[in-house]
């Protein structure tokens, strides 16, 4: 009997370890909050939930995304890691979960300080990107910055240690505003790339997990809860795609640029 017990113990032990599962990001607004009032936010809700369905319940972890990169790839558990937009050079790093939503990157300054985004308003501008982040990088410039979180951006615009800031539009306003920046003090250039946002799982996720969150991802894109968090974000969500899907052309679209 005692021999039993333990063995039952045992294999309890077991399928609990088989089935932890951690959930990585960083705040990223509004894809990802870890704060105010929209927390966690749109796709962190979205992948909780698929989670759970999956059999596999666990709280999300916000950290510095160089970080939350280093976990996903050299963690000896398994490991999610959201939003993480696909390229040749990661996809030996990573297995792909499915397809979260769309970002659109740009230039973002401060209106009294650029206002223009055309080459010659650029030559010689300080700009700051976000490190480890994927991006065609802007070659007209002056100097590069690369910094570790969207509010260090912020914070180097604001604080005039650069001139103009590169990424995912939305994020970089929320962060200038959660700063006190007015957005009509902001200046925009128009949208430049179009990027699909993917979950991503460690190379050590076994394959029935996967298959699980895919089928789980699937159901949850009818959530009407999850619908509205992502409508009141204004969040474009893509079609659902397969995992072959590396380019992001088929997925997000550029709006197109004005007419002269």
């Amino acid at each position: 009997m005692r021999r039993a017990l333990t063995l039952l113990l045992a294999g309890l032990l077991m399928t609990a370890s088989a089935q932890a599962l951690r959930l990585v990001t960083t705040h990223f607004p509004p894809f990802a909050m870890e704060r105010g009032a929209d927390a966690p936010g749109p796709l962190v809700s979205q992948v909780l939930a698929a989670m759970s369905q999956a059999g596999h319940p666990g709280p999300v972890e916000f950290v510095p995304w160089p970080r939350a990169q280093l976990l996903a790839t050299t963690g000896e558990e398994p490991v999610l890691i959201l939003p993480l937009v696909r390229s040749p050079e990661r996809e030996a790093s990573y297995q792909w979960v499915g397809v979260l939503a769309c970002r659109y990157m740009g230039f973002v300054s401060l209106r009294q300080r650029l206002s223009r985004f055309d080459d010659e308003a650029l030559a010689g501008a300080r700009l700051a990107v976000l490190r480890a982040a994927p991006y065609r990088s802007p070659s007209r410039v002056g100097s590069l910055q690369q910094a570790n979180s969207f509010e260090d951006m912020a914070r180097l615009l604001q604080q005039e240690m650069v001139d103009v800031l590169y990424g995912n539009q939305d994020t970089i306003v929320l962060n200038l505003q959660a700063r006190g920046v007015d957005r009509a003090a902001l200046a925009l250039s128009r949208p430049l790339e179009a990027d699909a946002l993917w979950l991503a799982a460690s190379l050590n996720t076994p394959a029935a997990t996967l298959e699980a969150l895919r089928e789980a991802l699937r159901n949850t894109r009818k959530d009407p809860a999850l619908e509205r968090q992502f409508a009141r974000a204004g969040l474009s969500r893509p079609a659902a795609a397969t995992v072959r899907t590396l380019s992001a052309d088929s997925l997000c679209k550029l709006p197109a640029a004005p007419s002269d």
